[in-house]
């Protein structure tokens, strides 16, 4: 098992899901001839690239913590990878939101505590005034809750049959009811724990394609990537989507191949390191720009452009910072605290 190392194609693999997010929601401020939405439904089906967090989580969970026995430490080491950076970027929106609504806040209070105890996408609300992308953060936080038991039930390859069959019956059914992948208020956890349960499946299933060239593995990576591409461009938003998702986990995950070895490269892969706060910071700064813009007194045309691309840049500078000078910091000393305090325990038990 290569829990041991990064798998570069899969960290430049969510970089390209954070920056296709970011295109979901930033084409918004394009408008007339610079709507992307005119010449192709590419950017209005990117936010299932959310999807494609899910099923990449539940590969890596299941490499990483596939063997773990000490379930409290799993615990604590996921909180100290997401929840720092979310608890900032949710006071930040806070902030910006109250401000914005000139400080009456009986509304925006309720969501405030569901955001910071990390529950608010699990179906408390029809709507999110605050970070709202982060809903996934939330989901992600429930598959990690219930990974136990998706581990214990893909344990052998009749309950790993059992377990797909659970998971095509319920994206089968969202889709039947005319849903599809358009859950992320009321219904999120049954969109994102069905994702994260085939991610790890995928991982179950890894060794499928390792015997396999690396020409047959390009050429499978690039149909796929291109079949997936096709049924964005003709809007065809369904739950089906996930499949190439899926199947782009599994034939990247030994950084083989033209693709693989794309997403591994340099800016792609440092893009991936940045993608958490990419996906966190790119509402909370399109707020703040929302705030500054009129003070510029930018007119024109090509305004909307200049203001999506200060946009970008500005996410993109602040995931750096927080990357560099909060996250790995904060993340550290959680795990640093729980280290001090199993050796603690370990003292007193041998008192």
């Amino acid at each position: 098992m290569r829990a041991s190392r990064e798998i570069r194609a899969h960290t430049g693999l969510r970089g390209i899901a954070a920056l296709m997010v970011v295109l979901y929601h930033y084409r918004q401020n394009l408008t007339g001839n610079l709507n992307p939405d005119l010449y192709s439904g590419i950017a209005a089906s990117s936010h299932v690239f959310v999807d494609l967090f899910f099923v990449l989580s539940g590969f890596i969970i299941a490499m990483v913590y596939g063997g773990a026995q000490d379930w409290g430490s799993y615990i604590r080491n996921r909180i100290a990878r997401i929840y720092p950076l979310h608890f900032v970027t949710t006071i930040v929106s806070l902030l910006i939101v109250v401000a914005l609504k000139g400080g009456r806040v009986p509304d925006v209070a309720p969501q405030a505590v569901t955001h910071l105890l990390m529950v608010h996408g699990w179906g408390f609300h029809s709507a999110y005034i605050l970070n709202y992308p982060s809903w996934s953060i939330s989901v992600e936080f429930a598959a990690y809750l219930v990974f136990p038991l998706i581990l214990w039930a893909s344990r052998s390859p009749l309950s790993r049959l059992i377990l797909l069959g659970v998971i095509v019956t319920v994206y089968g059914g969202l889709q039947w009811y005319g849903l599809g992948l358009e859950l992320h208020e009321r219904w999120p956890l049954a969109r994102g724990i069905p994702g994260f349960a085939l991610g790890v499946l995928v991982f179950r299933w890894r060794s499928a394609t390792q015997n396999w060239p690396d020409a047959g593995i390009t050429g499978v990576q690039m149909a796929t990537a291109s079949a997936m591409l096709c049924l964005m461009h003709y809007s065809l938003k369904g739950t089906y989507l996930v499949l190439p998702m899926a199947l782009l986990v599994i034939l990247t995950w030994e950084d083989r191949g033209i693709l693989a070895r794309f997403l591994g490269s340099t800016i792609p892969h440092y893009v991936g390191v940045l993608s958490y706060g990419i996906y966190l910071w790119h509402i909370p700064v399109r707020y703040l720009w929302y705030y500054a813009w009129p003070q510029l007194g930018i007119n024109g045309e090509y305004a909307a452009v200049l203001f999506v691309g200060l946009c970008i840049v500005s996410t993109v500078i602040a995931a750096a910072m927080s990357y560099a000078f909060f996250e790995r910091p904060a993340r550290r000393w959680i795990r640093d605290r729980g280290i001090q305090r199993r050796a603690k325990g370990s003292e007193l038990s041998d008192a």
